[in-house]
């Protein structure tokens, strides 16, 4: 008898989560997290010259910002339902045109307004900042360009095995959404 009430209150305990849990705002969507980090990436990679700290700024910020995130998933919000999606869709395309703004940024932060082209003796004229401007930016975009080409698209060894659980569980998903339309 006293285990049959044990059980009552932990299924009771268990309730009153869940509807606690209900009366929370939901949790919409990921985008404002992504536009978060999209603009910190932004301002660490477009002035990478000016404040070289940055990546360990942004670095020390994430581990703060994602100890606040977990406190605000599981204490004011309901549970995200997880949607299943091949990449982070248009966030690569927004990121990879902020990799282009920073190769030219940061040329122009080094060779024209950096101190540094006069201290190796590179600016005799305007016309010579200018020219190594285009040459520091060029070189740049080719070193991402290979970068992309050699490891952008790299697939780790076990891609091949997530790829075919995701397609099994992608198929599982439609077969059974089907069945209970069909029911």
């Amino acid at each position: 008898n006293r285990a049959k009430d044990k059980a009552k209150t932990k299924e009771a305990m268990e309730g009153l989560l869940l509807w606690r849990e209900a009366q929370r705002e939901p949790y919409e969507t990921t985008a404002w997290d992504y536009l978060e980090i999209t603009l910190q990436l932004g301002y660490m990679v477009m002035f990478a010259t000016v404040f070289p700290w940055a990546p360990l700024c942004a670095f020390a910020y994430n581990i703060f910002e994602a100890k606040l995130d977990a406190m605000k998933l599981i204490r004011f919000s309901q549970r995200p339902i997880a949607k299943p999606c091949a990449g982070i869709g248009g966030w690569n395309v927004i990121i990879a045109v902020i990799c282009g703004f920073s190769v030219i940024t940061n040329s122009y932060l080094i060779c024209v307004l950096s101190p540094a082209p006069d201290e190796v003796s590179l600016k005799d004229t305007d016309e010579w900042v200018w020219i190594y401007f285009v040459l520091l930016q060029y070189a740049l975009v080719i070193c991402c360009v290979l970068v992309y080409l050699l490891w952008g698209r790299f697939d780790p060894p076990y891609a091949e095995k997530l790829n075919a659980k995701q397609l099994f569980v992608e198929d599982e998903y439609a077969r059974f959404i089907t069945e209970e339309r069909d029911n």
